[in-house]
């Protein structure tokens, strides 16, 4: 239009001119090099659509003038092929073919304008090629305001993280999928801890800078399908669709928490986080968005109760929901016979002579249908229904029979550890039991030791006590554990005929570079000594928190770093070998270690 202003171009603009009568080339190619000012445009032009196709990718053409009736191609396929691999080239058509219906349909199709050959006048041809061009600069503008805006809405500005209402939405779609083609999906909630001091020390901008990099290692933990969201502060959400069984999730959640351990560095300053993070899994921990969140929030934040740096799935933090109760429970007393419980091993090791001296003996459920579950997934459950009696029963006789069996191979004796439930204390007939296991499988009764979590020691003291003198009286060994985060005290422990005490794995995480921390694991190391008990410190998952403990006194340790819970079979090269006649020599030398 005569009126219409244009902006004149920063630079000459690329004209790729798809024409198959030369002549018409030449005319076109006439009037763009007399425009003004002079060497405004440059031209190249090609007389198939194949060569345009193979040049529009690799070349800056800034306009494309399409003929609708090239020898390899015709009619509206022209434009859509070419706005499809060069979005940010303005599409011209010039053509023979006088249609006003064609016209529309190529405009719709990407083209700015239709020029008819023959009836459009060429010597226009300069401005309405930059007429073309500023139109299609403003789309694109509007375009991309348009998209900015849609993403804001539902992205974190700072981390570009799919936002709470953006996650909410694919939660929801990804229930209704799996509630039809019955999968499983699992919701992380994840809060870090230990984030305000960065905020504090260096300032809000560092706390964003350490946000966005917190977010880009969530991603890297995670597949495509799945979904990692700010959910506001430094909280986070994963969610992670077509989960086979929890242990898939669980072993993410431990994936997100090592990703976190490499120290954050700024301004020369190196700050260490962690994670609180709170599992639950669809359909058993809830059957829509809200009570998935709410429940995996829950228990993160029991996490945070016990010191943070942990993953806690909703089923173990005490909640566990009713439709996983009503699925597991009638299936634990079956799941006994048909012998889908598992024994798994942990080793706890002398560090300073790097040698075994016990294994603690943990179960596993060999679910048909969730998988191998881990304690943590229906212990409580069993604890609940009682039938944490029977099940106890079979690990200590499964785990006294391996470790006869250790013996019998000439294994050198070592202790074999298992928590012991407050529910088989209060069994008046479980001392009676445990004899007779001890004495139908033939395993010295002072290799085996009881733990007892430190948390229900003293609720009711004098029926606990009764309970762990007659288990005393059998030879067994008693070991306090968790030490750290229940009532116990020095006076009443001397009422207790423990063994050992086990630290608490929360102290442990951080007593490396935590005052607070490495005061308390301090204190309990000094405890034991002074009432001549051994100690124990689990959880250990770094050479700093070895080296620490070992500073410290504290030479037994069990954890990650020496040794994840593994079956029999890869506990054996561990095993130190001694000729079976030496055996109560080296039940001695057991007492003295």
């Amino acid at each position: 239009m005569a009126g219409e202003q244009v902006r004149e171009p920063s630079r000459r603009v690329h004209v790729l001119l798809v024409e198959s009568d030369p002549e018409h080339a030449a005319r076109v190619r006439a009037i763009l090099e007399a425009s003004e000012p002079s060497q405004r445009f440059r031209l190249t032009h090609v007389e198939r659509f194949d060569s345009a196709l193979n040049m529009l990718p690799q070349a800056d053409y800034d306009v494309a003038i399409l003929d609708l009736t090239l020898p390899d191609a015709q009619g509206l396929d022209t434009v859509t092929r070419a706005a499809r691999i060069a979005s940010g080239t303005t599409i011209l058509v010039m053509t023979g073919i006088d249609d006003e219906n064609l016209a529309i349909a190529a405009v719709r199709a990407g083209a700015q304008d239709y020029l008819v050959k023959g009836v459009t006048d060429l010597r226009l041809l300069p401005r309405v090629i930059l007429q073309a061009r500023e139109r299609h600069h403003m789309i694109r503008q509007l375009e991309e305001a348009r998209r900015r805006e849609r993403h804001l809405a539902t992205h974190d500005p700072l981390t570009d993280l799919p936002n709470r209402q953006l996650f909410v939405d694919r939660l929801e779609q990804a229930i209704a999928y799996a509630a039809r083609y019955r999968d499983l999906l699992a919701v992380l909630f994840l809060d870090l801890d230990r984030f305000k001091p960065i905020n504090d020390r260096l300032g809000h901008a560092a706390g964003d800078r350490a946000l966005v990099e917190v977010a880009r290692r969530l991603r890297s933990c995670v597949r495509e399908s799945d979904t990692v969201c700010r959910f506001g502060g430094d909280e986070f959400l994963l969610l992670l669709r077509n989960v086979r069984r929890q242990q898939d999730a669980s072993k993410v959640a431990e994936n997100v928490l090592a990703a976190l351990s490499a120290p954050l560095a700024f301004d020369d300053v190196e700050f260490h986080i962690s994670a609180s993070i709170g599992v639950t899994l669809f359909p058993f921990d809830g059957r829509d968005a809200s009570a998935l969140i709410r429940n995996a929030d829950h228990a993160m934040y029991e996490v945070k109760k016990r010191h943070g740096h942990g993953v806690l799935c909703h089923g173990a933090s005490g909640g566990v929901a009713e439709s996983r109760r009503g699925m597991l429970a009638p299936q634990l007393q079956a799941a006994l016979e048909r012998r889908e419980f598992r024994l798994h091993f942990q080793p706890q090791l002398d560090v300073p002579g790097s040698r075994l001296c016990g294994v603690e003996a943990l179960v596993r459920w060999q679910h048909p249908e969730l998988g191998l579950l881990a304690p943590s997934q229906f212990i409580p459950l069993s604890e609940e229904t009682g039938f944490i009696l029977p099940l106890g029963d079979w690990i200590l006789e499964e785990m006294c029979r391996q470790g006869r069996a250790w013996l019998d191979r000439g294994y050198r004796p070592l202790r074999l550890a298992a928590n012991l439930s407050l529910v088989q204390l209060a069994d008046p007939d479980f001392p009676a039991r445990l004899r007779r296991i001890l004495e139908e499988s033939g395993l010295p009764a002072e290799t085996l030791a009881l733990e007892v979590a430190e948390g229900g020691l003293f609720a009711s003291r004098g029926r606990v006590l009764e309970a762990l003198t007659a288990l005393k009286a059998l030879g067994v060994r008693l070991a306090i554990d968790g030490f750290g985060i229940g009532a116990a005290s020095l006076s009443n422990l001397r009422e207790l005929p423990a063994d050992a005490l086990k630290i608490a794995r929360s102290f442990v995480q951080l007593s490396h570079r935590d005052a607070r921390d490495a005061a308390i694991v301090s204190a309990i190391i000094d405890l034991a000594g002074e009432i001549g008990i051994e100690v124990l410190a689990e959880g250990v998952e770094s050479g700093e928190q070895r080296d620490f403990l070992l500073s410290r006194g504290c030479g037994r340790m069990q954890g990650f770093l020496f040794g994840r819970p593994v079956p029999a079979e890869q506990i054996e090269p561990m095993l130190s070998r001694r000729p079976v006649y030496r055996l109560g020599s080296a039940l001695s030398e057991l007492h003295e270690t």
